[in-house]
């Protein structure tokens, strides 16, 4: 989630909670803006605040606010700035109503990313509450979750790939070479036929030194006998095309 989303969310919160917010708190998008985790454009560009009450207290009628009742109160809250928030878990839930099914599988896999994760997969299956709001596309996108993830970039490219009915690959897989040295760590790696699956976010341009990395690090996997596919957001657009190359050089090392 881009910097500027998240402050410009937190200070319209701040704003709104200087009034009494004893029973009230800031959930579903809002809360998962305010955690720093991904959402897709056209939710980040609406503006309304997403606040929870917990009954009695009436919904909350005012512009500029999407308003919620709960029966009970959370089990646990964070506290960001002050502003209290859903949990991260709780938010993925909540958001449940908003988000598609792949949507949610972006957000779950921030939740279990391999660099600092808020979650566990365990906790996600967990949060699931029969009867809740979205409860189908929390359950069918809970299987597609994966811990490890990097980016959600790389899990929509994943996602692409298992739409296209191709095998499934390790996500972020540790690849050595023969006397066990450490070569990378693949985004998408199909181990039997010795093919990794790149996503080349935009901080690989960002300078010459990332770009150099990059070569020397393919080079050096390509040495050892692997194949390396490399994508970026340009590719994206033409998932027919990403899918067509993956199967081709899949049936070519079978």
């Amino acid at each position: 989630m881009p910097a500027a989303h998240v402050s410009r969310t937190l200070e319209l919160c701040k704003a709104y909670a200087r009034g009494s917010l004893d029973s009230r708190f800031f959930s579903h998008v809002t809360a998962v803006q305010l955690h720093g985790l991904p959402l897709p454009d056209r939710m980040r560009d609406r503006g309304s605040l997403h606040v929870t009450v917990i009954a009695p207290r009436t919904t909350p009628r005012v512009r500029g606010i999407a308003g919620h009742r709960a029966t009970e109160p959370p089990l646990r809250l964070s506290l960001i700035q002050g502003v209290r928030v859903s949990h991260p878990v709780d938010a993925w839930v909540q958001s449940a109503a908003l988000l598609a099914v792949s949507e949610l599988v972006v957000l779950g896999d921030a939740l279990v990313r391999r660099r600092s994760p808020l979650a566990t997969v365990a906790e996600l299956h967990s949060a699931i509450v029969s009867g809740g709001r979205g409860v189908i596309r929390l359950r069918q996108a809970v299987k597609l979750i994966r811990p490890g993830v990097d980016s959600p970039r790389e899990t929509l490219l994943r996602l692409l790939l298992g739409r296209a009915h191709l095998p499934e690959p390790e996500v972020n897989g540790l690849i050595v070479d023969g006397n066990g040295h450490f070569l990378a760590l693949g985004d998408l790696v199909y181990r039997e036929w010795r093919v990794v699956v790149e996503y080349d976010g935009e901080h690989h341009f960002a300078s010459a030194e990332q770009v150099r990395h990059d070569l020397d690090r393919a080079e050096r996997l390509v040495d050892a006998g692997w194949r390396v596919l490399r994508f970026n957001r340009m590719h994206m657009s033409d998932p027919v095309g990403i899918a067509h190359k993956v199967r081709h050089v899949l049936a070519v090392r079978q």
